[in-house]
């Protein structure tokens, strides 16, 4: 198996400190590594193929020159996503990969490959849904970062979504359950070391009830069956969001939750009782 290297001048060779490289790479597959020069004189670059098994293979190299991309390389230059248009055309083979780190702050994208970031504000309680679909042979992933831009450095994701799989959409959700307007970047990569084509939208609106504690959905006889001097609710995760995680005294947080309310009078008692009815894929 075969790994790529840069290494960005003859002291860098000497070192054998390199500027990027990909990870191992089986037969009949493909890496790729980026350099920006970032200086106001042309840099040698060096690349080194190697074999992580100390056998020979044959393989073919490329190395192209782009122009630099400034528009969407970076949390700071992000591209601005209007809620309910889709952009087309998007591609990260333009772009460097910035913001990579596997499984980092909750991420579940890997993020080894170029990225493309983009920016949009989310009003208070309300819910961003955001939807990439790649072209039939690029694998992407998304991930959501609380502003300012600097945050996206340390990858301390709000949500994301990973299809691990070529050609399949990715799909996140969140709800701003602040009192203030939070501006919010979304970056798309890839969770292999190779970029590909796109297309992005974001949607904004109000959230749906149940979402946090402030649109909790009441449980009273409006709601839910009156039976055995009390009330019973059917209820299904299908449009939920992650918006609260383990806390003291709470059971265990990791996944979609919903919020209900239900009004005790004084010197009385509530006892809740919850029944899985079965568990769906999701």
């Amino acid at each position: 198996d075969l790994s790529l290297s840069a290494l960005d001048g003859l002291t860098a060779c000497q070192t054998t400190t390199c500027a990027g490289s990909t990870p191992t790479v089986p037969p009949d597959n493909q890496g790729a590594v980026y350099f920006r020069n970032d200086s106001l004189v042309t840099r040698s670059l060096y690349l080194l193929v190697d074999s992580a098994s100390g056998s020979t293979a044959v393989y073919d190299l490329l190395a192209t020159l782009r122009p630099p991309q400034t528009d969407g390389d970076t949390c700071g230059t992000a591209r601005v996503l209007v809620s309910g248009t889709r952009l087309f055309s998007q591609n990260t083979n333009l772009f460097l990969p910035d913001y990579g780190g596997v499984g980092a702050n909750g991420c579940n994208n890997n993020g080894q490959g170029p990225d493309i970031a983009y920016r949009i504000s989310v009003p208070p309680m309300q819910r961003i849904d955001v939807s990439v679909i790649p072209d039939v042979t690029f694998n992407s992933g998304v991930v959501l970062f609380r502003g300012p831009a600097a945050s996206c450095d340390t990858r301390a994701c709000l949500a994301s979504a990973d299809t691990t799989g070529v050609g399949l959409t990715d799909a996140l959700s969140w709800v701003n359950n602040t009192a203030l307007t939070a501006d919010v970047f979304l970056v798309v990569g890839s969770n292999t070391t190779v970029g590909g084509s796109f297309s992005i939208q974001a949607d904004v609106g109000p959230a749906p009830g149940g979402e946090t504690c402030s649109s909790a959905l009441p449980l009273d006889v409006m709601t839910a069956t009156p039976i055995d001097g009390g009330l019973s609710l059917v209820h299904a995760f299908t449009t939920a969001t992650d918006d609260y995680g383990a806390g003291p005294g709470c059971g265990p947080g990791f996944g979609v939750d919903r919020v209900f309310t239900v009004d005790t009078p004084p010197l009385s008692r509530t006892l809740s009782t919850m029944s899985t009815l079965r568990f769906m894929s999701g």
